[in-house]
């Protein structure tokens, strides 16, 4: 079972309303500004773990995993330095998420999904003979051409080798030939085929039953039968197993066991565009298929040949296609794109703190800030380091998009997808900091082929670089140096390779400066301007995650990537005592600076505590000055009733209402008595609105 969804990175979450600055307009990069400087500033920056910084390298050295691969990155004299471009990206993630900007530097894509427990958004569309089969030709270098033949046919293993004579049947029914990748694709079995692919004659097997929703019909070979077809084999998602039927009392085959047969007479044809401006249906596919082998080392090559391309399509009621793939039950794509789950503020052509900054290209705008590259002053590196990594794509949306939920667990019945309605980013991705990096990794040795060696320099290591600055207004100075400096508030920047395992965690610290005013006068400016627009700024749920989120915490265990397993059991009720996960935000995880083990809300608490000795004591009689001794779950917290129904929380100070479960009501309760809460209720704002009486302390 998995409790609840890990992973070494999270969220601040998206800011719904962005700060648009009001002087926008007399930004140019020629014209000084009213009340505009230029200066410089000098840092120095210093590694509180091992760090590691490529500067480039060809697809050939990452494959060989050569020296310069796995080197630090350096100048052609051998001086170890980190390009001001890697410390200026950090700066700007930093200063976008500290001045409510725009999350717009992000992909725009189109995810896909294929979910067979789907009886919603899924499976329907592949009931009822819709989906179609046929070909793809590439016409020219803007064109594609999809021409449809209609339903295909399906045909099984045994009658295609009876025919053939190339063992398929056998060949799907073995587990070892499942354990190499490559045998589960199509290309593999088109090997088998040799050079048997091409026209044959079939006609209807009746002798194969079929469900009720599957019009397709099943073929067998014939050379007097009346259909004529191309035989077309797809991938294999496992081996064929035969299982025991006790509802019909005899072993049955399971697993896939047909292939398809394309009806040879075309019935209509499509043109689309390979890189259409509002036509991205073939981007889309590309897209979805990038990581798919029998398109990338298969079909890829025929689609460039000009040759034919067996596709899979469903049609909208006006005959147009929707999508298609290169298996029947294909990943389709999700309704909304990356960008259409954004909130409207994000979208606007307008400049942002960052924008006017750091620039924008889009928008015309030049940087007026420059970062010298940082140089080595001391260090030295230190061993070998061979990580697995490894991420979530963003099409997973329990960790990806943001949910109704508490604590880890969805609120509602089904899960926000990127075809609900109104869908948002769960936020700015952010690597949380670790109080020690990992060292050593177990790596299966089937998979030490994929690790990421890289040697870093070790902890103590320090750079001097310089900011130079033209022409930026005191807030902008002031937002520039709140960006630099979350060493004040305890916390560290992220910066390099490997920062899922807690390497890059650097502090910067400014050495000398060149300005006008001193420090807090700037940095008061930028507060000021940004309050008016963004009250109780620096209370709010993203200042207060993201700088959370630079602390070093003590929580190495749980910062850690999920198994697959534990990817596809995170999203099924069945597997989570009926509640469904999500990634909760990182202010969740801790109380009090210490990892918090949420215990099972609903149906999943009661069945944690059967047979168990709270469940004991919850049934005894209660004294009313002698609560019973229970076992104190980590999102607990304490509190001293203030009011009838009104609690402070004695770690965090806050005021909040208080519910009392209809169970606990005979408990005798005044101001000033010690509990134990729970949070029960959070606002749209993140802040919390409610808890939940658990006990007397």
């Amino acid at each position: 079972m998995t409790q609840y969804i890990k992973a070494p990175f999270n969220f601040v979450p998206l800011n719904e309303k962005v700060f648009f600055p009001d002087w926008a307009d007399e930004v140019s990069h020629d014209i000084p500004v009213s009340n505009g400087e230029s200066g410089e500033i000098e840092l120095e920056l210093e590694a509180m773990t091992p760090v590691f910084v490529r500067n480039g390298h060809t697809q050939e050295e990452a494959k060989d995993k050569s020296e310069n691969y796995v080197s630090f990155s350096k100048s052609p004299d051998g001086n170890y330095f980190i390009p001001g471009t890697s410390v200026k990206g950090m700066i700007r993630n930093v200063l976008e998420i500290m001045s409510f900007g725009k999350m717009y530097q992000i992909s725009n894509d189109r995810y896909g999904f294929r979910d067979l427990s789907n009886n919603k958004d899924y499976m329907p569309l592949f009931q009822g003979g819709k989906v179609h089969c046929g070909f793809m030709k590439k016409i020219n270098n803007n064109e594609i051409e999809i021409i449809d033949h209609g339903v295909p046919y399906r045909i099984s293993h045994e009658e295609t080798d009876r025919k053939l004579n190339i063992k398929l049947a056998n060949f799907c029914a073995s587990s070892k030939n499942f354990k190499i990748d490559i045998n589960r694709t199509a290309r593999k079995k088109h090997q088998l085929l040799d050079s048997k692919i091409s026209e044959y004659t079939f006609k209807e097997d009746t002798q194969i039953k079929k469900p009720k929703v599957d019009v397709r019909k099943f073929v067998k070979f014939d050379d007097n039968g009346d259909i004529k077809g191309t035989l077309v084999l797809t991938g294999q998602p496992g081996e064929r197993k035969k299982r025991f039927n006790p509802r019909r009392n005899k072993y049955e085959w399971t697993g896939k066991f047909y292939e398809f047969v394309f009806p040879s007479k075309p019935i209509g044809k499509e043109t689309l565009p390979i890189r259409g401006e509002n036509d991205l249906r073939f981007k889309d596919f590309l897209f979805i298929h990038k990581d798919s082998s029998d398109w990338t080392d298969f079909r890829k090559k025929q689609f460039e040949n000009k040759k034919l391309v067996p596709l899979f399509f469903v049609k909208d009621n006006q005959g147009k296609i929707l999508h298609f793939g290169l298996s029947y039950l294909y990943k389709i794509p999700y309704n909304k794109r990356v960008k259409d789950c954004l909130y409207e503020n994000h979208k606007k052509n307008s400049p942002d703190l960052a924008d006017l900054i750091f620039g924008n290209q889009n928008l015309g705008l030049k940087g007026k800030v420059q970062f010298s590259n940082a140089k080595l002053l001391a260090g030295e590196t230190g061993g070998k380091i061979e990580p697995l990594m490894g991420s979530p794509k963003a099409s997973y949306y329990p960790i990806y998009l943001a949910q109704n939920s508490t604590n880890g667990f969805l609120n509602d019945k089904f899960y926000q997808t990127y075809s609900s309605n109104e869908p948002i980013l769960k936020g700015w991705k952010r690597y949380p900091a670790h109080e020690i990096e990992i060292r050593t990794f177990d790596v299966d040795e089937k998979q030490k082929q994929n690790t990421s060696p890289f040697i870093p320099l070790k902890a103590g290591s320090k750079f001097s670089l310089k900011i130079r600055f033209h022409n930026l207004k005191t807030e902008e100075i002031g937002a520039l140096l709140v960006s630099l400096s979350l060493n004040d508030s305890g916390g560290f920047h992220s910066l390099g390779f490997a920062k899922p395992y807690g390497y890059g965690m650097v502090k910067l610290s400014i050495k000398s400066q060149n300005w006008l005013n001193n420090q807090t006068e700037y940095i008061s400016s930028f507060k000021k301007v940004i309050e008016k627009e963004i009250p109780n700024w620096e209370k709010s749920r993203q200042i207060q995650e993201l700088l959370l989120m630079t602390k070093p915490q003590k929580i190495d265990k749980d910062l850690r990537y999920m198994t697959l397993s534990e990817f596809a059991d995170a999203k099924s009720a069945k597997k989570n005592f009926g509640n469904k996960l999500v990634l909760p935000y990182f202010s969740e995880y801790i109380r009090s600076g210490k990892m918090v083990n949420r215990s099972l809300p609903n149906n999943a608490f009661k069945h944690k505590l059967q047979n168990s000795q709270i469940q004991k004591q919850q049934q005894s009689k209660i004294q009313e000055n002698k609560p019973p001794k229970i076992d104190v779950q980590p999102d607990w917290m304490k509190a001293v009733l203030i009011g009838e129904k009104k609690v402070k929380l004695l770690d965090l100070g806050l005021e909040t209402a208080m519910v009392i479960p209809i169970e606990k009501r005979n408990i005798s309760l005044k101001t000033g008595d010690r509990v134990w809460v729970k949070p029960k209720q959070f606002k749209k704002d993140g802040t919390l609105h409610q808890v939940e009486f658990i006990a007397k302390i």
